[in-house]
């Protein structure tokens, strides 16, 4: 058997094409003798040619490199890159399992919720490929990368997981297309497959649409089982494939022929937007509707395993008894510290007017049932990386945060069934599921549900987690986009059936959470900053300032601030009344007078965190934050509640 790089020994050939050969072979320097793919670029070129596509070939596993390891599973890695005997070699990660071609032809069309789900994944994918940044060997930097080969038989379904993995780029095809170049400056091929590649990227100028046209038309060789080449009209120079497809929704039919558009600057110019096409966020003035009529939901949950109480409930009623023993001795502190003040002792007397918090004490994997019903998790104390380089904007830059001390979390997000117990109630979209979480309710309905549990003086505290304590304990100490793999441990846009499902259903986290990359959405403390990260704490971050408030004008409607309304005193001197104007004026943004503009009070949006039975994958991620429109009134039907609890001061 051949051995390449006096490393890699192959065993066997997968393919042959114009550019070179793909092999399977075997690291025989990994511990593991794991398995990888050879890919062999043969060219045909003079020295100096050779040279230059030395260079080229380098630049681009550089690329590769940067990107596959970044990617987290969207993507092979490149492990290594060489040359021997001339011809060049990209050695990759295997990703077994099918290709989505071998799945076409073993069972013929797919139906529009398989095709979803893998379309949306891969156009994560492509949002992620298509925005990423990396540095050439000069320590320049670059952005986005496109394939240029996307078709059924580079989408491979990865048999660990069945989640979609884009492989081979088309950077090989692209190399040998560049050493293809006649003296008159024409290219006699280019990469790409035809009917997969668009009209520019034929021209060699390849863009982001054209990687999306080459999606459209995979999916639309999925949902037919038929080739492009018999979908395409050549007459219209359009696709014609709806007719075998009957039954596919307007939303998805619509999206692909808009993908799929002749010309570049008429698709979707973004994966994101494509995204966005297939799968639309609630409404602002009204909560999503779901698919009609759903199936009656289960009523109760399975009997959890028994919880790891051990100690920890002991440690927590010895805190609470040592406090409820001082406090019936207040005044022989008070006495203590009157004398320590009269003769000079102010730090020891500080000391002893302080009540000292309750410690908490515990591990991974602990829980406690309280007396509201609820039960948590024992999160410890810690430090992180919050944020992340492949989201959002408002999600960078990445920065260190240390949780300072260790707190409870809720095991689940609130039920209906628990809600209904403490409010009487039960606001939720989706009824009759008790164990469900409940839903439809707003930052301030969750404040007064925290309210009433405190009332109930059962010796802890309840309230909402900080923004940095929910990503914290979603991360259990992971540093990817998910805490494990999102199909097993969160509902979400692709899997739930557009509902929420009763609680603990998935697999939890490392720390035993469930639900908290899906389901619901859930309420954070904070008030919202998208730039809050540049500024950020970094011991114990909650937010910025939570008691902003910006004024909007509003018409027929009675002030809410009482000095924007003051009217002018007759009795004082007009320059005064011109300065006090001019002062209110600049402290509220609004005009001032006789007949002064009326205005409202507008409260700072409020962050909420973890992804919905109503969200795209992306926006399911540990890092993710959405706050558009979610002000302290706000009411949506993917967004609930988890709480945070710990010993109270005094029982």
């Amino acid at each position: 058997m051949t051995l390449l790089d006096n490393r890699y020994q192959v065993t066997r050939e997968l393919g042959e094409g114009a550019f070179g050969k793909t092999y399977i072979a075997i690291d025989t320097r990994s511990p593991s003798k794991r398995q990888c793919v050879v890919k062999q670029l043969k060219l045909v070129a003079t020295p100096e040619q050779n040279r230059f596509y030395q260079g080229l070939f380098e630049r681009e596993a550089e690329v590769l490199e940067q990107i596959g390891h970044k990617a987290q599973g969207r993507i092979p890695n490149l492990l290594a890159y060489f040359t021997q005997s001339g011809d060049h070699f990209f050695v990759m990660e295997l990703v077994s399992g099918p290709t989505l071609a071998d799945c076409i032809a073993r069972v013929g069309r797919q139906d529009e919720a398989t095709v979803r789900g893998w379309l949306v994944r891969i156009l994560e994918t492509l949002d992620f490929i298509h925005g990423v940044e990396y540095t050439d060997t000069q320590g320049k930097k670059f952005r986005g990368v496109i394939h240029r080969d996307i078709k059924p038989g580079n989408i491979i379904i990865r048999e660990s997981d069945g989640a979609p993995v884009l492989i081979d780029f088309g950077v090989v095809k692209e190399i040998a297309a560049r050493s293809t170049i006649r003296n008159d400056g024409t290219m006699t091929m280019t990469a790409g497959t035809p009917f997969f590649m668009p009209p520019e990227q034929e021209k060699g100028q390849p863009v982001v649409a054209s990687d999306l046209y080459a999606l459209g038309v995979s999916a639309m060789v999925a949902l037919t089982g038929k080739q492009p080449v018999e979908l395409y009209d050549l007459s219209d120079l359009s696709f014609e494939w709806r007719k075998f497809a009957p039954g596919i929704s307007p939303q998805l039919a619509d999206a692909l022929d808009k993908a799929t558009q002749n010309k570049a600057r008429d698709r979707f110019q973004t994966a994101r937007e494509m995204i966005r096409a297939l799968s639309p966020r609630p409404s602002v003035t009204q909560p999503p509707i779901p698919a009609p009529s759903p199936a009656p939901l289960p009523q109760t949950l399975p009997p959890p395993p028994p919880p790891n109480v051990s100690g920890v409930i002991a440690r927590l009623e010895d805190d609470r008894k040592q406090l409820k023993t001082a406090s019936k001795r207040p005044f022989i502190y008070v006495g203590l510290a009157l004398l320590l003040v009269v003769f000079g002792g102010g730090g020891l007397a500080t000391w002893y007017l302080v009540t000292k918090r309750p410690s908490i004490t515990g591990k991974i994997g602990d829980s406690i049932k309280l007396p509201s019903g609820i039960e948590v998790m024992y999160i410890p104390k810690g430090a992180f990386q919050m944020g992340s380089e492949n989201g959002y904007w408002d999600e960078k830059p990445v920065h260190r945060v240390v949780i300072s001390e260790p707190f409870f979390l809720g095991k689940y997000e609130v039920t209906q069934a628990q809600w209904e117990s403490v409010m009487g109630m039960n606001p939720s979209y989706f009824q009759n599921c008790p164990q469900c979480p409940v839903e439809n309710v707003s930052w301030d309905n969750c404040q007064e549900f925290i309210r009433k549990l405190n009332a109930k003086g059962d010796g802890y505290t309840y309230r909402l987690p900080t923004e940095a304590e929910w990503e914290y304990a979603c991360r259990s100490e992971t540093t990817g986009d998910y805490a494990a793999y999102l199909d097993a441990i969160g509902w979400y846009k692709v899997n739930s059936g557009s509902k929420t499902h009763p609680v603990g259903q998935m697999k939890p986290n490392a720390w035993g959470l469930h639900d908290m990359h899906g389901n619901v959405n859930e309420w954070c403390a904070d008030s919202y900053s998208g730039n809050y990260y540049n500024t950020s704490p970094t011991n114990d971050p909650k937010g910025p300032p939570q008691a902003e408030f910006k004024p909007r004008p509003v018409a027929n409607s009675v002030a809410s601030i009482a000095h924007f309304a003051q009217p002018n005193d007759s009795n004082k001197n007009k320059n005064q009344n011109k300065k006090e104007k001019a002062e209110r004026e600049k402290n509220s943004g609004v005009p001032t007078g006789r007949n002064p503009i009326k205005v409202e009070a507008q409260p700072v949006d409020r962050v909420v965190r973890g992804g919905s039975w109503f969200n795209i994958a992306a926006d399911c991620r540990s890092a993710f934050r959405l706050s558009s429109y979610y002000r302290p009134y706000s009411q949506y039907s993917n967004v609930g509640v988890r709480v945070v609890v710990v010993p109270s001061r005094k029982n």
